[in-house]
């Protein structure tokens, strides 16, 4: 084998790794407990725009949140790891209807007027 061939090779080698490592980077934390799923859950965020409300579950099923744009909610995992782990939780969530970015954090806001306007139309 020649030298430029065994470089080629070489090169390609180094290229795959670095592909598959950034590829492994982007995938979601697979989590095991509830604990690990619920630290994966990102709050995080610089601006309003930055949060979303997502269902991100809980023991008792549906769990209306603020999180960041970019969190892998998986409510159908939270619930098949509570049935798994013999968990049950305080039934009953706080009406939110929009996000805001409080000090880094999205908080789930709810506005009578915002809601009044969705049912008028």
């Amino acid at each position: 084998m020649s030298l430029e061939i065994a470089f080629r090779i070489f090169q390609n080698s180094i290229g795959l790794v670095v592909i598959l490592a950034l590829v492994s980077l982007s995938l979601p934390v697979k989590a095991i407990t509830l604990a690990e799923y619920e630290k994966t859950i990102d709050y995080t965020c610089q601006k309003n725009s930055d949060c979303v409300i997502k269902d991100i579950g809980n023991c008792c099923g549906h769990y209306p949140v603020c999180t960041n744009v970019k969190t892998r909610a998986m409510p159908e995992l939270m619930k098949n790891m509570c049935l798994n782990e013999g968990m049950a939780s305080v039934c009953g969530y706080n009406a939110i209807n929009r996000c805001e970015c409080v000090s880094g954090r999205c908080e789930g806001l709810f506005d009578q007027q915002e809601d009044e306007k969705k049912a008028v139309k």
